[in-house]
This record gives structure tokens, sequence and C-alpha cells, in this order.
């Protein structure tokens, strides 16, 4: 990445506005591929740190928010059908390639996080209410923003992942999601994390992304742009710091933990779509989400996993068109 360091006076100047309490987006070199499909790199300083996006098209915005291990290139195959309707954006969320990636683990509180996307849509949308867009992490942080600003998000869809409160409720409360999350705390291990790290994009790419390449699902352009950016140092452990500052071992959940609140609820339209082969979360978790969402649509996909984004990428963009252009009730 580009740091804007590389440009003294516009760094400068940047500094300066952020000391005032703005962010500032900045033009990047764009990859030349991307720019040629009519994509835009820009890089935004917001909350000390440097984030990458990409955007693409007109109207009412789209923001996409990516889990671990994906970042904002992982979305192009929904993104570009989309862009011909709206204005696509994906965000690559702090500690992961192409963003800044702080040191501390306590840098990625979900507060923090959820600060994030909502500094972005200010910087980006302040006129304009966003339809926002998640998966994994990436629609947990969705349903913790709709949550936090409701005022800011238009309508929300969320892929195979719960809101926090939700997700903390589960962990401390359900066996079943208990025993399905059993590989969170080696995932938060230094152990594992040591493993990952020396192996670099190839062991990511092992999380499912490989069956979906080998099955044509994916195709090489794809992981060529997924090693270029999981090849990027500290990558993979940014991704895991996530985890480790949001995810507490079962037994040490405390009131404390959830936030915004334990009870907390999602106003905005929401749109909930769910695997039927889905294995992160247990079918126990996917129907306490129900009841945490006021106003709800439920899409269940069929012969899919987690990766369903990228596995069935046409199923998705078809029920995010139709939710989008549907009048609110």
């Amino acid at each position: 990445m580009r740091m804007l360091s590389t440009k003294p006076l516009i760094h400068l100047f940047v500094s300066s506005l952020l000391l005032l309490g703005f962010v500032a987006p900045v033009v990047s070199s764009p990859p030349s591929v991307l720019e040629e499909q009519g994509y835009t790199s820009k890089v935004i300083e917001m909350n000390g740190l440097n984030f990458h996006y990409l955007e693409k098209g007109e109207g009412q915005p789209i923001l996409f928010l990516h889990g671990f291990p994906f970042d904002s290139e992982t979305w192009l195959p929904v993104m570009e059908p989309l862009s011909n309707s709206n204005k696509v954006v994906a965000l690559d969320n702090r500690g992961y390639p192409r963003s800044d990636k702080p040191a501390d683990i306590s840098a990625y509180d979900i507060r923090n996080l959820v600060a994030d996307v909502s500094a972005f849509m200010a910087a980006n949308f302040a006129d304009q209410k966003v339809i926002l867009v998640g998966h994994d992490w990436g629609a947990t942080l969705a349903w913790t923003v709709a949550q936090k600003h409701p005022e800011q998000v238009a309508k929300l869809v969320a892929i195979n992942a719960p809101p926090y409160n939700v997700f903390l409720k589960m962990m401390a409360e359900n066996e079943t999601q208990q025993a399905a999350s059993v590989y969170i705390p080696r995932l938060k291990s230094a152990e594992f994390e040591k493993v990952l790290v020396d192996n670099g994009a190839a062991s990511v790419w092992g999380f499912g992304f490989n069956t979906l390449h080998e099955s044509g699902a994916i195709d090489d352009a794809f992981k060529d742009r997924y090693f270029a950016a999981w090849n990027e140092k500290g990558a993979i452990r940014g991704g895991i710091n996530w985890y480790r500052a949001n995810i507490p071992d079962a037994e040490k959940i405390t009131e404390d933990d959830y936030w915004p609140s334990k009870e907390e609820r999602v106003e905005v339209p929401s749109l909930l779509l769910w695997s039927d082969g889905e294995a992160a979360f247990v079918k126990d978790t996917f129907e306490e989400i129900k009841k945490y969402v006021d106003d709800l649509h439920v899409e269940i996909i069929e012969n899919a996993g987690h990766l369903v984004q990228l596995e069935h990428s046409a199923i998705v963009t078809d029920h995010i068109k139709a939710f989008v252009s549907s009048e609110e009730k």
C-alpha cells in the first residue's frame, strides 16, 4: 500500500484535518486490472489509521464489510453486478490487507471497529443512508453498526453471522454453539498464529478458497489477488486480533462484555442470508437472531457453506438486488 507519508504536503494537510476531528479521502494508485474494470482504489485516514477501499458506480451506496480471512477484493463477484444500479464500496477493515494494522490487541475492540465504519460513512456519505452488506465478522460488525448508529443505515444484509451480542450470549449459554466454536481458542493462540504466518497466504487459502478454486467458483485472477493481499506482513495477525479482542473464552463471558448491551435490538430493515450448510454458527444461533431484529426477512441458500457469497455469488447478488429495490414495510 502506498502510504500517505510518501506525499508530504498531502499528508501534512490530512493530518491537520485529523487533528481537527475530520477525515479525508485520498486517491491512491489502483491495481491496473481493477482500474480497467472501472474500480477506483482509495485510502482514507480516520481514527488515526489509513484504510483502503474500492468503489465503483453511482446511486445509493452499498458498503461491503468482510470477515476473516477475507478482504475488499473478495467482494468483487458480488459488487460487479450491483455496480450497474448502485455505488458499491468495499472497505478493508483495520488489521487487514492494504489497511493499517495496529499492534495493540485492544485497538481491535468492537467499539473501535464500529467507530471505523461510522466514520467512513460520515466522511463519504454524510447526506445519504447506507445499505450495509456483511459476511462473517463483517456481518457481525454490520449488525452492531446498525444497533449503534441506525440513523446512518438504510438497510442491512447479513450473511452467515449473528449480531455481536447474540453471539456472545450463545457462546455463554448454548453448548451446541460452544462446540461449534471450539476452534476459536486455538485460533487466538500464538502457536497457531505462527503456523499461519509461517505458511503465509497458502494457510488461509486452505480455509475453503482452495476447494472453490478447484470447482471453478473462483478463478486464477481471484487467487492471484488473494495471495498478494494475504502475504502482506501483519495481515494474518491483524485478522486474528479481532477474535482476541472481542471473544472471551465461553466460561469467562460476563455482563460487561456485551455491547452495545446484552438485549440491544436491530431496528433497520434487514435481510439475513443463511446457508443450509453453515457450520460456524449452529441452528440455535440462527433462530436466536430472529428474536433481536424488528424487521427481518430471511432467505435460506441451499447446497451452500460458509463462503456462500463466493460459492453462489449470483444467488447472493439476486437476493441483495431484490431486497435493495424493495419498498420498506
